[in-house]
């Protein structure tokens, strides 16, 4: 065999740590997105909880006769519905944190991806480069067995 041959070492990818940092980025940004949906849905739930109250205070307040008591159910109403408030502006205030998760994962995915196929890239012409150089040794090899054979034939 030739050296050229002997030479050919296992692929390494120089850029595995980069592209493993990118990778724990990508899952970083994927536990990020996760959170944020998380508090987007408890978000959500307070400001349906909160519907549920006014609802349920304003059934109450329809159904009292005793104004004393209607003036109670009235402030209560009233206090839910700021509450109800409150929480629909949480849980809009939320969205764009949900929005850069969603595009900060889209940014890391990217660059991981980017690496991921720049390493398959580089492995295939390493394992092309290691095919034609075997091919180039099994050549040289059929010629020296070649030129024996003939060699061979012609002292006989």
């Amino acid at each position: 065999m030739t050296a050229e041959y002997q030479a050919m070492r296992p692929f390494v990818f120089r850029l595995a740590k980069v592209r493993s940092l990118r990778e724990r980025t990508e899952q970083a940004a994927k536990d990020e997105l996760a959170r944020s949906l998380d508090e987007r849905a408890r978000l959500r739930r307070r400001a349906d909880d909160a519907e549920s109250r006014v609802l349920s205070a304003a059934a109450a307040r329809a159904l009292e006769i005793d104004p004393a008591t209607a003036e109670l159910h009235t402030r209560y109403l009233e206090r839910c519905r700021q509450e109800r408030e409150a929480a629909r502006g949480d849980a809009a205030r939320h969205e764009p944190v949900v929005q850069a998760s969603v595009a900060s994962l889209h940014a890391a995915a990217l660059e991981a991806e980017t690496l991921r196929r720049l390493e398959s890239r580089r492995r295939l012409a390493h394992r092309l480069e290691a095919a034609r150089s075997e091919t180039s040794a099994l050549d040289e090899l059929a010629v020296l067995r070649s030129g024996r054979a003939t060699g061979q034939e012609t002292a006989a």
